[in-house]
């Protein structure tokens, strides 16, 4: 404190007075200093503090036995202890995961989760739906004449000398669908190699005529609302128009 006397002289005093505020809310403050029976007051302006914990989303939907991340943001301290509240745990059940919060839907409701750095609170709103209700709307808006399944051959790896085809159906929407298939794989030896070939079901063969032709056979079960992976194909090699697909 810098206290300034009659005769123009200072003298800073570090201890012997008092001073009064409040900052709980913003706007125009009023801070009073008291020192040898003498008040003086100056005004400053509060601002709203910036927030350093946030959420991810304000609002997640998902159905039941399904799940999803809730990333949680913090900027304070690093070693800071944060703390979450779940206010129905039997709609939603939450752990902690890497990044976050890891969420699984239980059954239908609505959940309201709570992150706190002792400080500062943020929430999130779970809405959990009824898997049953989510198959019906799919179901009636799944086009009448789509095919039962889609299946094609995915590069998915790719190295500076290699590349690896993925054996893929995809289901539509409809009806799980057991689907007995043919899938042959003419490649150009000019070209590339098969290093590598195998298939990832049991039921399902793998033929290789030694020169230019793997063959896929079997029965897969395709999921109607996902994917399932059949064989695959590790050629050494960079053109990846050097292989053609034929499905049946």
């Amino acid at each position: 404190l810098l206290v300034e006397y009659e005769n123009g002289s200072t003298d800073r005093i570090q201890r012997g007075y008092d001073v009064a505020y409040d900052f709980s809310e913003t706007g125009r403050a009023i801070v009073t200093v008291s020192y040898q029976n003498l008040d003086t007051e100056f005004t400053v302006q509060v601002k709203e503090a910036e927030k350093l914990l946030s959420l991810s989303a304000e609002k997640i939907s998902l159905t039941a036995g399904k799940t999803a991340v809730l990333e949680i943001r913090y900027d304070g301290e690093r070693y800071t202890k944060l703390s979450y509240t779940v206010d129905a745990p039997h709609v939603v059940e939450v752990t902690n995961g890497l990044t976050g919060l890891s969420l699984l839907g239980l059954q239908e409701g609505v959940c309201t989760i709570t992150v706190s750095d002792g400080r500062e609170e943020v929430s999130c709103v779970i809405t959990v739906t009824d898997p049953a209700e989510t198959e019906t709307e799919t179901e009636t808006e799944a086009e009448p004449d789509m095919p039962p399944v889609e299946a094609a051959m995915l590069v998915t790896h790719r190295t500076d000398n290699t590349f690896m085809p993925l054996l893929t159906f995809t289901g539509n929407g409809i009806s799980d669908v057991e689907l007995p298939f043919q899938v042959t794989v003419t490649f150009d030896p000019e070209k590339i190699i098969p290093a590598d070939y195998a298939a990832l079901l049991d039921g399902i063969t793998v033929t290789n005529n030694g020169t230019d032709t793997i063959v896929f056979s079997g029965t897969v079960t395709v999921p109607k609302n996902g994917d399932v992976s059949a064989g695959y194909i590790m050629f050494f090699g960079t053109d990846m128009d050097a292989f053609q697909v034929t499905i049946s």
